[in-house]
């Protein structure tokens, strides 16, 4: 089936700001929102026009999907193949075609959008981002949190991964009932075994490549935001050197 005419591609390619060379990888996924929003944009295969799922999976660097034409911006939030977490606000593929990563930027923050109606989540099941966590990384337990832009009274989200099978690794119970940034502590909302718990930990490493994933409490059914995950890269990670 071809791509509909009601539809517009979406190409981009990932360059290192550095070298200014390709980066070209394996893995890296992108989450496709409304700007300002955690909303995911509906997207679509350029190649058969059937629906595809969020996030979405970059291929050797190349993030490519399609769009309804009326869809002008987005915003894209995106793990790279080299570990590094981009975020990107009012993007078009018609003014850019590549998206540039800092390799030489140890610190980095992952910011990835949840919504009580994403597609696929169901509220009180642990749902799977498809975002893996770099291994080795370390995981800053000062930098850990939500930023709500819609709230839900009464209700929480827990955060953690998929992989360690640790739902409420990185935050237990965190409230979504107040707009802006809530930090996790040591304290209420509670910061998750991950990260330390109650102990005061400068860094946790991650010993391996780990699957992020999200909670929202049964009563769930206005909440939206972004789950904030400060890392740091163990070491310098170049694509395609000098």
């Amino acid at each position: 089936m071809a791509l509909s005419p009601a539809r517009r591609i979406e190409d981009f390619y990932l360059k290192d700001e550095v070298s200014r060379k390709t980066i070209d990888g394996t893995g890296g996924v992108a989450f496709i929102c409304s700007p300002g929003t955690p909303d995911p944009i509906t997207l679509y295969d350029p190649d058969d026009d059937t629906a595809v799922t969020q996030p979405v999976a970059l291929v050797r660097g190349n993030l490519r999907y399609a769009v309804a034409k009326a869809t002008e911006l987005v915003d894209i939030h995106m793990m790279s193949p080299s570990g590094h977490f981009i975020s990107y606000s009012n993007i078009s593929a018609q003014e850019h075609n590549e998206l540039c990563v800092n390799t030489l930027q140890r610190e980095n923050l992952a910011r990835i959008p949840f919504t009580f109606d994403w597609p696929g989540q169901v509220v009180a099941t642990e749902y799977d981002t498809g975002l893996d966590l770099p291994a080795g990384a370390l995981m800053n337990p000062l930098m850990c949190g939500v930023d709500i832009t819609a709230i839900d009274a009464t209700e929480t989200i827990d955060f953690g991964t998929l992989t360690a099978g640790d739902p409420n690794g990185f935050g237990t119970l965190v409230p979504v009932g107040v707009l802006g940034i809530a930090v996790v502590e040591a304290g209420t909302p509670t910061r998750g075994a991950l990260l330390g718990g109650a102990t005061s930990v400068a860094f946790a490493v991650l010993a391996a490549t780990d699957r992020v994933s999200w909670t929202l409490t049964a009563g769930s059914d206005t909440a939206k935001g972004f789950i904030l995950l400060g890392y740091t890269l163990p070491f310098m990670v170049r694509e395609n050197a000098f």
